[in-house]
């Protein structure tokens, strides 16, 4: 089974109705209990040891793992999902993208036939999978060949005939071999954000000592 995520503080997993996660600059995760309750203002990630002064720095709530959490919610504690609509404790089935509220089925029947939300796009949670799930495996015109290629030029997944066929003048390279460049350039982008993030947070040492500075100056 699929692990859900966890605080890179307290190490508690997240849950859909626990405490929400919040993105810290080193790209891990903190959940919203160890950010209203730091000692002194300060998060140490235990991930990667680095500190974090919320004085400093503003921390968002993070969608990913937010969205993660919900689709293994949905996978293995469905019963968890209860209908948002109303206070009836009904188990939900499906999921509104436009509204973002999950329903029961008595719920759904009425969202399809109101005139103002029959046209909204919901999703039945058997049908619903992670992001990375939805990722074709064969291709769509050669039906029974498997999709282990990236064309570059035009940015989709090939199959081997298709590299032949319409794809033959493009730069093309396998699946993994493209996934493993992304990472890379994942990893040289999260260097890069510490980097500007220890230097931002220098820089605003500096001035609040020489506001300090200015301060003792002035009132001297």
């Amino acid at each position: 089974m699929d692990d859900f995520p966890k605080c890179s503080v307290c190490q508690q997993q997240f849950t859909l109705n626990g405490p929400d996660p919040y993105l810290l600059p080193c790209l891990h995760a903190v959940c919203e209990t160890c950010v209203t309750s730091a000692a002194g203002g300060v998060i140490s990630c235990s991930t990667c040891q680095k500190e974090v002064n919320l004085t400093d720095t503003t921390l968002q709530k993070d969608a990913v793992r937010q969205k993660k959490i919900f689709h293994l919610t949905v996978k293995h504690r469905p019963t968890e999902l209860l209908c948002t609509n109303e206070d009836d404790g009904n188990q939900a089935v499906c999921w509104c993208l436009d509204c973002e509220e999950v329903f029961c089925e008595n719920c759904q029947n009425m969202h399809s036939s109101v005139k103002l939300t029959r046209s909204h796009v919901v999703q039945n949670f058997c049908d619903m999978e992670p992001t990375a799930s939805n990722i074709p495996k064969f291709c769509s015109i050669h039906k029974y060949d498997p999709l282990y290629l990236f064309d570059k030029s035009c940015k989709i997944l090939i199959c081997a005939r298709c590299r032949f066929e319409d794809h033959a003048d493009h730069e093309v390279e396998k699946v993994d071999v493209a996934a493993e460049t992304v990472t890379e350039q994942l990893g040289y982008h999260k260097n890069e954000l510490s980097t500007l993030q220890t230097r931002h947070q220098a820089y605003m040492q500096s001035i609040r000592q020489g506001t300090e500075i200015t301060d003792e100056t002035h009132n001297s």
